[in-house]
């Protein structure tokens, strides 16, 4: 109704049909970033982004996460996200006619894949092991969809790191949610589905693998534990040391077409508390609103 109220304005100003001048599409999917380009065919394009906070009760008025990219000064970065928007419009968004069509027929249809490659991703990964920064780290806390990579494959670490006194904390999308299901209804991954429904198994079998070894520990140990969030993250985060000066984090930012395959995630970036204290301060603040509001398995369990 907004968009058809500026269309309306416009004719009554105009005198005349503007064409295609102003389309408006639609989306079922939560975009993890906002964009607006201005001149993107032109050199001097630019484009303002703005990545949407973890969670959800954040007060988007107090949003810190502004940026503007220039074409000319982060051409692989502008282009990246140009392409983003392009897939969007393209092939994972519907017109107006479209959505009343399906509003009337209740019949979502399936939009066709499209893969872009991510950049940096082996760089940062050697770099940012996850079994070392586990094994060396006082606390740990961590946000994705399923976590099922770390989970698995840093088992051992994750409980060698609590025997020997240290923190870890996990939150996943909890299973048989609205965000559960809006992520397997659109995810072509359909082994995320799997990953999802198995999540509070996984994390029983590691929480009493630990408990099991606690008891041969006479030292004091850490603790281990993994909340479930009814939310689709815009972001996953794995997070080090955060009241330490040794703090850092690995973001990486979850692509805004939904069709685009989880393992080629958009943006990845290693934020070192040392060098920037205010962007290392605000993740671990949305961390731990949506620790805060994220349920515990005993409270999953008890629902079942």
């Amino acid at each position: 109704t907004v968009f058809e109220s500026m269309k309306k304005e416009m004719l009554k100003k105009s005198g005349r049909q503007l064409g295609n001048l102003l389309e408006v599409r639609f989306c079922s999917w939560l975009p993890s970033c906002c964009l607006m380009f201005a001149n993107p065919k032109s050199e001097n394009g630019s484009l303002r982004l703005m990545v949407y906070p973890l969670s959800v009760k954040t007060n988007h008025t107090t949003i810190e996460t502004y940026q503007i990219i220039s074409k000319k000064e982060e051409p692989i970065v502008f282009e990246y996200f140009l392409n983003e928007f392009e897939t969007l419009w393209s092939r994972d968004s519907i017109s107006e006619e479209q959505l009343l069509q399906k509003i009337k027929s209740k019949n979502i249809e399936v939009i066709e894949k499209v893969v872009f490659e991510s950049y940096s991703r082996d760089k940062l990964k050697n770099v940012y092991e996850y079994k070392n920064i586990i094994r060396q780290s006082k606390t740990i806390d961590i946000v994705g969809y399923t976590c099922k990579t770390i989970l698995d494959d840093c088992r051992t670490e994750i409980v060698q790191s609590v025997l020997n006194g240290n923190h870890i904390r996990i939150v996943v999308v909890e299973p048989k949610s609205n965000a559960s299901q809006l992520i397997m209804d659109n995810s072509r991954l359909k082994l995320v589905e799997g990953d999802i429904k198995n999540a509070i198994t996984r994390a029983k079998l590691l929480s009493k693998d630990i408990e099991n070894q606690k008891v041969n520990k006479q030292n004091n140990t850490g603790s281990f534990e993994i909340r479930f969030v009814d939310w689709v993250p815009s972001f996953s985060l794995f997070l080090a040391d955060r009241d330490m000066e040794s703090g850092s984090l690995k973001l990486t930012l979850h692509h805004l077409s939904y069709y685009t395959p989880d393992k080629d995630p958009a943006i990845r970036k290693l934020i070192l508390k040392s060098d920037d204290s205010d962007g290392f301060s605000y993740l671990c603040g949305q961390f731990q609103r949506v620790w805060d509001k994220s349920k515990s398995l005993a409270e999953i369990e008890s629902n079942e």
